[in-house]
């Protein structure tokens, strides 16, 4: 399914393994759902959709547990302002917004808004270590190994009044990091 998106999208790079809720389901039930699932990665965010499987909003699972046994629907208390990726957005763009916002995960939308993945840091790390080794080598320190050289390139992602991200990758561990001046 995957092979339909652009190898260089958002929809080439997401994994369509994403956890979402119906609106109308309760915070309890929510909470009881991600209770009793059998999920490999950590969830962050519960993405909440409506019966078409439009993306309406997402709560963070901290959110979740402060309002422990609420009997308050999602769609009532979920986030709204969703920063979200459509399939065709290119990766360096789908870099660029989760690392101007900071965030752990970024859902993935198709042309309708339904919900049909979700892209990683570890997955935009994937993306831009490929491409490490076209970029300078310079004195950094690896904070996993203690090596003193390493790849750098940088991705402006804020005002242009604002420092860009800085990426590195240890030319000896392959070890990837960001930094913010």
């Amino acid at each position: 399914d995957l092979l339909k998106y652009g190898k260089e999208t958002a929809g080439g790079i997401m994994t369509p393994d994403v956890f979402a809720l119906s609106s109308d389901m309760t915070v309890k039930d929510t909470v009881n759902t991600i209770a009793n699932i059998e999920e490999e990665e950590p969830i962050y965010n519960v993405y909440v959709i409506d019966p078409n499987g439009v993306l309406v909003g997402y709560i963070s699972l901290w959110e979740l547990i402060k309002a422990k046994g609420s009997s308050e629907k999602l769609g009532n208390i979920a986030h709204k302002d969703i920063i979200s990726a459509a399939t065709d957005m290119d990766q360096e763009e789908v870099a660029k917004l989760m690392s101007k916002y900071d965030l752990a995960t970024l859902p993935v939308v198709d042309s309708n808004n339904k919900l049909v993945g979700r892209i990683t840091m570890d997955d935009v790390m994937d993306v831009i270590e490929e491409e490490a080794t076209a970029y300078p080598l310079v004195d950094r320190t690896c904070p996993k190994c203690s090596h003193d050289k390493a790849y750098f390139w940088e991705i402006q992602t804020r005002a242009s009044d604002e420092p860009a991200t800085q990426f590195f990758k240890c030319e000896k561990c392959k070890h990837t990091w960001r930094h913010y001046d």
